[in-house]
């Protein structure tokens, strides 16, 4: 399924229709737009149509002036079907006087394009809302990239998520013993030293630890040429062992098996 993100939507309506956009908000209450439009219209609400449940606003005004935009837009593009491009559309007075290509427009901008599904695992023994957001929201688009065979972008971005709780599991330990491990500070190290270091201190079982050095190959394909010179390329197989040793990684650090919680 394709996947449409609120500022493509906006950049969509802007360029399409800049003429409409640049006025005033009173000019736009008149603004019209003939059956000659009908194509981008219909193009303009089968992308919003398009954007993920996820991305959709959830502020109750907001959705119920998208949803009616679009009712309004399918109303008049049937009417101009049907009665061979009779009348305009126009403003919507039921919500808020306004075009209802201004109002999509005003529903979606400054939507962020990316939020985790309401399925995707918690993190909350991070204690960071903001940090937990954003790594939620990569786990839940390698997720989707799963599904959607972009195997690539799932297997770098879930070793990319791997990386990240590693690097935070061992920002909670002693930085003494850490630097027994390497000398030079955590946030200069990589992948297969924080997968080393996990293991020595225990921070994840042994088989998350294998799982994660399977994976942790796949993570370097990122770098251009790296699928050339080492004859890796990130296919299925690839995909879900990323995602299963970053599912791994999680559990563990969420079971708090680590001998520091003890």
């Amino acid at each position: 399924m394709t996947r449409v993100f609120p500022s493509q939507v906006v950049a969509f309506i802007e360029r399409m229709f800049p003429g409409g956009m640049q006025q005033s908000p009173e000019k736009i209450r008149t603004w019209q737009l003939p059956h000659t439009d009908a194509a981008t219209l219909a193009a303009l609400i089968e992308m919003v149509g398009e954007i993920p449940p996820e991305l959709v606003p959830v502020e109750a005004s907001k959705y119920m002036e998208l949803t009616a935009s679009r009712a309004a837009i399918r109303e008049v593009l049937e009417i101009w079907r049907s009665r061979g491009g009779v009348g305009t559309l126009d403003h919507v007075s039921a919500i808020g006087d306004l075009h209802p290509v201004a109002l999509i427009h005003r529903a979606l901008v400054g939507l962020p394009d990316a939020l985790p599904s309401s399925d995707t695992v918690t993190l909350q023994f991070l204690h960071d809302p903001d940090f937990e957001l954003s790594l939620r929201t990569d786990i839940s688009t390698a997720s989707s990239a799963l599904r959607n065979s972009e195997w690539k972008a799932a297997t770098v971005l879930a070793g990319s998520v791997i990386e990240a709780l590693l690097f935070w599991e061992l920002k909670q330990h002693p930085q003494d013993e850490v630097r027994k491990i390497r000398k030079d500070d955590l946030d200069k190290w990589h992948l297969p030293q924080y997968i080393e270091a996990a293991g020595k201190f225990e921070c994840v079982s042994k088989d998350t630890i294998t799982g994660a050095q399977m994976a942790k190959d796949y993570r370097n394909l990122i770098h251009p040429g790296a699928s050339e010179r080492t004859g890796q390329v990130c296919d299925l197989g690839s995909a879900h062992h990323a995602i299963a040793a970053l599912d791994h990684v999680v559990r563990d650090l969420t079971k708090q098996i680590c001998p520091r919680h003890k």
